[in-house]
């Protein structure tokens, strides 16, 4: 099925049409992504989203839920309400910029290794979104959310941010790669 779609990224969306994808998804994600920070602003702990994310365990995270306390919990559920918002443009993003330079830069025999790494942000995406349905379960019920919602968060938070890393990684490799191969030809 990758083969399929890789093979499919070839010519679509077309070459117009992924530019227009990149700088509407690149400034829904920066709206979005300050929206955000807006509303969770009154978090002032020393505890942040982050924090809760990777809390792993009950006992982790009734720690920092009783840090915050209602105002920033009601924060952060908004906060993490806005986010599904934000991992649709985040993901559109990574995905026509990896697609972009992969069809640009890379040789056509590495070409379909980058064509398979644009499925790698809506995967990502689909994690944040698992991650998140657990900490809304944990922000909107504190004292009695399922105990495996904290574990569950904090594997699909890093599974997320893995692919994240691999897909923002390989753009860089790929500029680098281009700039070097553009200076050893002079």
């Amino acid at each position: 099925m990758a083969s399929k779609i890789s093979q499919r990224l070839e010519n679509y969306p077309s070459q117009r049409v992924t530019p227009f994808l990149l700088g509407l998804s690149g400034i829904f994600s920066i709206i979005t992504w300050l929206f955000m920070r807006e509303v969770t602003k009154t978090n002032i702990s020393e505890f942040n989203i982050l924090s809760l994310e990777f809390a792993w365990s009950t006992k982790q995270m009734n720690v920092i839920l009783n840090t915050w306390g209602s105002e920033i919990i009601q924060a952060e559920l908004n906060g993490v309400l806005i986010d599904f918002g934000f991992l649709i443009g985040y993901s559109v993003f990574l995905s026509s910029i990896t697609l972009l330079m992969s069809r640009k830069f890379l040789p056509n025999r590495l070409q379909r290794f980058g064509f398979n790494l644009v499925l790698l942000p809506p995967l990502a995406a689909l994690f944040d979104a698992i991650e998140n349905v657990n900490l809304l379960l944990i922000l909107m019920s504190p004292t009695n959310y399922p105990n495996i919602s904290p574990f569950i968060a904090s594997l699909f938070a890093l599974l997320k941010f893995a692919l994240i890393i691999i897909v923002i990684l390989f753009n860089i490799v790929i500029i680098v790669w281009y700039i070097g191969i553009k200076v050893l030809n002079k």
